[in-house]
Order: structure tokens, then sequence, then C-alpha cells
């Protein structure tokens, strides 16, 4: 079991049972070092959690609100005299998100801006 790099390796001690220890890091100045205890119980609650925030940040999309997100970018797109379709869009798009400090890989704006013309397609019938 792994934990943000670490491996987890583990023993059993009375009365806690089996218990994880997290690497080890220095305790002080004087080069001591000391060891993470993890009981088990504790573990799983962590994993619980992590698992219950990550798996529901929010209700997902539904496919008429991610086909409207999709015709919305299409007109700013549109606006800003950019050619969704266009070699380079992504790139000058990943630019303008760096500038207000929220920063969108090239790949994934080329990924969202390749959805667009089956979101147009249904919104112009």
């Amino acid at each position: 079991m792994a934990i943000s790099g670490k491996t987890l390796t583990h023993c059993f001690c009375k009365p806690w049972g089996v218990i994880y220890a997290l690497g080890t890091r220095k305790v002080s100045n004087s080069g001591e070092h000391g060891v993470v205890v993890v009981r088990t119980e504790a573990l799983r609650e962590l994993e619980a959690s992590i698992g219950a925030t990550s798996a529901s940040p929010g209700k997902p999309l539904t496919t008429t609100e991610r086909k409207t997100l999709l015709t919305i970018i299409a007109a700013l797109c549109d606006y800003s005299a950019i050619k969704h379709q266009d070699r380079g869009a992504a790139a000058k798009i990943a630019t303008m998100t760096d500038e207000i400090g929220a920063s969108v890989t090239d790949d994934t704006i080329r990924g969202v801006l390749a959805k667009i013309p089956d979101a147009l397609a249904i919104r112009m019938k």
C-alpha cells in the first residue's frame, strides 16, 4: 500500500493490532529520526474520507449542460476571433487561461475543443 509515494510497512503490535509505519522523518536538528505510525482503523477512515470527497465533488454535468457549456465556449471563441477548429486554437486559449492565473494545458483544451462540433450540430438543428 502506498500513500503520497511512500510505501507502508506493517507489523503487529499489542494492543493496537496491525499498525503501519510510514517511512521515517527527522524529528530534531541532532539527527534523530522517528517513525510515523498509523493505526489500521485510522488508515481506513482516512481512505474512506478521501474516497468520499473525491468521488462526489458535486453532481456530474448532464448531457444538456455539457453541450450548453461547449456552445458557450464556441461563442466566446468566435467573439475572440479564435476558430476553435483551427490549429493553434488550444495554445491561444491556454495562454489566455495563464493570463487569468487559472492555467489549463493545451491537451486538455484541445480535447474540449474537439467536442464542440457535435454540440453545435445538436443545437443548430
